[in-house]
C-alpha cells in the first residue's frame, strides 16, 4: 500500500480513483446491488485494474468491500451466464499481485478455481452487427424525419412551381424556335436536309477471364511455437502488450532483430486485460508467422500470437 499512496497520478485519474473509493463505500452497504455490480463487472471486461492498467488504492478499496461476499458466491453467481466473472478476476488478482501489497494470507483468500467456467458468451459476427447497427440508424434517422405532403388538389401552386412550369415553356418553345430554323435552312439551300450520321456501335469490351481461386488451406498458415523473452505493456493502447519473441528466425531475416542472443521479433497483441502481464513472460505460445507487418499505434508487429476461449459443449452454453 506504500507505493500506492506515493503513485503519481494525474487529475481526471484521480477524480477517477474518488469515484471508485465512493462506490466501494456503497458496496459495503449493499454488496449485492445489481446494478452496481454489473456496472462494475461491464467496466471490467477489457481492463485488468479499474484505471486500465495502472493500479491504485480504488482497486484495493474495491476488494476490500466485496471479498467477504464473493466467498460466498456460488458458481452461477462467479461465472454462470448472468454472473460476474470480470469482478471475480480483478479480485483475485489484487489478492495475489505484489502490486497491492495486501499480503492476504491463503485460508483468507477468495478461492479461484480456472477451470469452473459456466457461460462463455458466443464471438459477435461483427458483420451482422454492423448490418444492425445501421438499419437502426436508418430507423432512427427515418423515425425523426418530418415528411412533407403533396399538395391538395386545387391547392394554389407555390412559387417554386411556378417557377418549373415556366422554365419547362421556355425551354420547349426554344425546342420549336430551332427546329422552324433548321427546315428554313433546308428550303433556302433547295436541297435536302443532310441524314444524320448513325452512330457506330461500340464492340462489346472482351470480359476478363475469372482470376483462378486457390481453395483455402492450412498449409498457407505458417504456424510456430514461439518463445516470449519479454512483454510489457504498448506506450499508446491500454489493450495491447508488446512482446519480444524468439520464433526460429535466420539471422537477417527481414523485421527481425537480436535481443539476448536470439532472433527475435516485435509483436503487438491484443491481451492485455485478459491475461496479466506477469504471466506472458517467458511463455511458449504459438504464432502465425507469415502475415504481412502492420503498425499498431506506431509499433510494428511481424506475427500474430494465438489465443482461445474455452469450447462450449453442443447446444448448451456450458464448458466441455
Amino acid at each position: 500500500m506504500a507505493a500506492l499512496a506515493t503513485q503519481k497520478l494525474s487529475s481526471t485519474e484521480e477524480t477517477e480513483v474518488q469515484q471508485w473509493i465512493t462506490t466501494s463505500e456503497r458496496l459495503k452497504a449493499s454488496p449485492a446491488d445489481a446494478s452496481i455490480l454489473d456496472s462494475l463487472n461491464t467496466h471490467l471486461t477489457s481492463r485488468a485494474t479499474l484505471l486500465g492498467s495502472k493500479p491504485s488504492k480504488a482497486d484495493v478499496a474495491i476488494y476490500e468491500a466485496l471479498a467477504p461476499a464473493v466467498k460466498s458466491w456460488t458458481p452461477e453467481q462467479r461465472t454462470g451466464q448472468h454472473g460476474h466473472p470480470h469482478i471475480v478476476r480483478h479480485l483475485d488478482f489484487v489478492q495475489n499481485s505484489l502490486l497491492f501489497g495486501l499480503e492476504v494470507k491463503d485460508d483468507e483468500k477468495i478461492k479461484v478455481d480456472p477451470e469452473e467456467v459456466l457461460y462463455v458468451k458466443p464471438p459477435t459476427d461483427a458483420k451482422a452487427e454492423k448490418e444492425r447497427l445501421k438499419k437502426e440508424k436508418a430507423a432512427a434517422a427515418a423515425a425523426t424525419a418530418s415528411p412533407t405532403a403533396p399538395p391538395a388538389a386545387g391547392a394554389e401552386a407555390t412559387l417554386v412551381d411556378r417557377t418549373k412550369t415556366a422554365a419547362q415553356a421556355v425551354v420547349e418553345k426554344a425546342v420549336e424556335v430551332k427546329d422552324a430554323v433548321v427546315a428554313a435552312a433546308a428550303g433556302v439551300g433547295g436541297g435536302e436536309a443532310k441524314p444524320k450520321k448513325e452512330k457506330k456501335e461500340k464492340a462489346p469490351k472482351p470480359q476478363k477471364a475469372p482470376a483462378v481461386t486457390t481453395p483455402p488451406s492450412p498449409h498457407l498458415i505458417d504456424l510456430r511455437v514461439g518463445h516470449i523473452l519479454k512483454a510489457i505493456k504498448h506506450p499508446e493502447a491500454d489493450s495491447l502488450y508488446v512482446s519480444t519473441i524468439a520464433m526460429g528466425d535466420k539471422p537477417g531475416t527481414e523485421d527481425t532483430e537480436e535481443y539476448e542472443g536470439q532472433v527475435c521479433r516485435t509483436v503487438c497483441s491484443g491481451l492485455n486485460g485478459l491475461v496479466p502481464l506477469e504471466e506472458m513472460q517467458g511463455r511458449k505460445v504459438i504464432v502465425v508467422a507469415n502475415l504481412k507487418p502492420v503498425k499498431m499505434r506506431g509499433i510494428k508487429s511481424s506475427a500474430m500470437v494465438l489465443a482461445a476461449s474455452p469450447r462450449l459443449k453442443e447446444g448448451t452454453n456450458q464448458v466441455t
